[in-house]
């Protein structure tokens, strides 16, 4: 375990470019449309470079297929167990159940991780993001969707799933380590070359990302209360379910090394996935409801995002 103080030191340039992303917001020197495409040059380029390398480089067994599946089932149970918790207490908002479900790993996790344990350990949070990642293309798009009031069909979750940048890296990844393609990368001249420009490219990803998020983060005090609570309730809850995970699957069944409970435990301190908001667009609502939902989802996850980094310098410190 790394000691609070120092954990905190390593986390600090995340938090200082958060800040730079909310300055630049505040003194209009980037436009919204700008920060979008940032993101998704992140998305499609620098994420995608840097889970490239860490499959390519990674010796695969049937363990980390099992982490992958109790993740997925993780998150399943958890979005089954919001809709009926959720419709006991009667909360008038249809898209709540998907804030307690899903992790943002690709905007947050991967920084964070990356900034505290390096390039060579992304790897394990990789694995473990993997079945939370076919949890939200196959299942928690579907339940947004249908709030919406549409019904998207198999065959295009299928199709955004396989042309994903992300999973296409972490297939190919695969490949090259199964097929031994990665020694290419570090014996000969030219996969040499190709090995750093993917590094260059993957070092965009702390630094870009954590800009855009400082830009959109947004807190309000008229809706903080019952955004707070949500945030709260989630991160309690996940933080006693990657304890037991870690406990019976990690370290008692599988017997695997203890940074791959690091790895589970800082994707179940994350926010929810960003891309509830842009989902859901409610066209089968009223325009005040509408919106009434909307800033409550943007409320908790600006909210989860603080305490998600309070969470990570106290938990894995």
């Amino acid at each position: 375990m790394t000691d609070p103080l120092s954990l905190f030191l390593q986390v600090l340039p995340i938090v200082l470019l958060i800040s730079l992303g909310m300055l630049l917001r505040q003194i209009r020197f980037l436009k919204p449309e700008t920060v979008d495409q940032l993101k998704q040059m992140v998305l499609s380029i620098g994420l995608p470079a840097l889970l490239f390398q860490a499959f390519a480089t990674t010796s695969l067994n049937p363990s980390h297929l099992a982490i992958v599946v109790t993740v997925f089932a993780t998150c399943l149970v958890l979005l089954g167990a919001a809709i009926v918790i959720l419709r006991a207490l009667k909360v008038d908002n249809p898209f709540a159940p998907a804030l307690f479900t899903g992790f943002e790993t690709g905007m947050i996790g991967y920084a964070l991780y990356l900034a505290v344990f390096g390039q060579s350990e992304v790897f394990r949070l990789a694995i473990v993001d993997l079945g939370q990642v076919t949890f939200v293309f196959f299942v928690l798009v579907t339940f947004i969707s249908r709030q919406n009031g549409n019904r998207p069909g198999g065959w295009e979750l299928v199709r955004s799933f396989l042309l994903s940048p992300v999973i296409l890296a972490i297939l190919l990844g695969i490949l090259t380590s199964l097929t031994g393609l990665n020694t290419l990368l570090e014996t000969t001249r030219g996969g040499q070359m190709v090995a750093t420009t993917l590094q260059l490219l993957g070092n965009l990803t702390v630094p870009l990302i954590t800009i855009a998020i400082g830009f959109e983060l947004h807190l309000g005090r008229a809706t903080f209360k019952a955004p707070l609570l949500a945030a709260l309730a989630r991160i309690l809850v996940l933080f006693a379910l990657a304890t037991l995970i870690n406990k019976v699957l990690i370290r008692d069944i599988l017997h695997l090394e203890p940074q791959f409970e690091t790895a589970l435990m800082t994707m179940f301190l994350l926010p929810p996935p960003f891309v509830i908001p842009i989902l859901m667009t409610g066209n089968n609502l009223s325009t005040e409801k509408r919106a009434k939902h909307r800033q409550f989802v943007l409320g908790t996850l600006s909210i989860h995002i603080i305490l998600s980094l309070i969470a990570f310098i106290l938990v894995i410190g």
